[in-house]
């Protein structure tokens, strides 16, 4: 029989879960049998995952109690095939630090800063690591849409993208409810968008237009989510526009900017 396969996947928390989930369900029945490590702080949340989750012969699912902060789970980590984060880039930093230690292989679904080389200064190549940032979310379903969309365009086409989840029913004052881990996900970042085929930054949560969505109404849409590297790429980066917004109910980018001209955005 093959050695398994040893992933921890860090952060048990709806992403964490659904990748979980997703993992044991999807699992080639002829492959390398799958040793699954989940990790995460909350011991209800880990031990309601690990009980919750599809039995499997093909998979063996463990739980681990702690974060890659620890020294016992950081010793845990090092010997994993691979690591998944299902963390924000800030909370994953001690994974991350633990892949370019020991030249492991990481996917993290965490937004990097804008050029995220900054954040690993040559260390990846050094110590033969394998690093996927910001999976599902750049590219994420917007940005493989319009990839295709793209494709069917002439050079120097247009598009525009509009995507966010909003709650049923929107509650007063800011008509949404958004947290990462421990931090709201407003905290100031810079974003971008094609104009004229040339990248140019624009002020986060500017922009705002209003857009009728079918079964919800009026929304607002604005400028959010568009990174630099994402027009790197050579469809993208062929549009002569590109812009991806995020929806939101009407409202909230004016409170959202109030936040940060008072101050209340910059820490962490």
């Amino acid at each position: 029989m093959s050695d398994p396969v040893r992933f921890a996947l860090i952060g048990c928390g709806p992403m964490g879960a659904a990748t979980a989930r997703e993992l044991v369900l999807s699992w080639p029945r002829h492959a390398a049998p799958l040793q699954l490590t989940l990790v995460d702080r909350d011991a209800r949340r880990l031990h309601a995952l690990a009980a919750g989750l599809p039995a499997s012969a093909d998979v063996a699912v463990e739980a681990h109690h702690g974060d890659a902060a620890h020294h016992r789970t950081r010793q845990l980590l090092a010997e994993q095939t691979v690591l998944a984060t299902a963390l924000s880039w800030v909370d994953a930093a001690p994974a991350l630090d633990l892949t370019l230690e020991h030249g492991l292989r990481l996917v993290g679904i965490g937004r990097p800063p804008a050029d995220p080389r900054t954040e690993l200064d040559g260390r990846a190549s050094a110590s033969g690591a394998s690093i996927v940032v910001g999976a599902g979310l750049e590219p994420g379903l917007t940005e493989i849409l319009a990839r295709r969309l793209a494709q069917d365009l002439d050079v120097g086409g247009t598009v525009h993208s509009y995507c966010g989840g909003v709650p049923r029913s929107p509650r007063p004052p800011m008509h949404h409810v958004s947290w990462y881990g421990t931090r709201m996900t407003i905290d100031a970042r810079p974003t971008y968008q094609f104009r004229g085929g040339v990248l140019r930054q624009v002020e986060r949560f500017s922009g705002v237009e209003l857009v009728d969505v079918p079964g919800l109404g009026s929304l607002e849409a604005f400028h959010d989510g568009l990174s630099p590297y994402v027009g790197a790429d050579a469809v993208l980066g062929s549009l002569a526009d590109y812009t991806a917004k995020t929806l939101r109910w009407r409202g909230y980018a004016d409170r959202v900017r109030l936040l940060a001209e008072i101050g209340l955005l910059g820490g962490r």
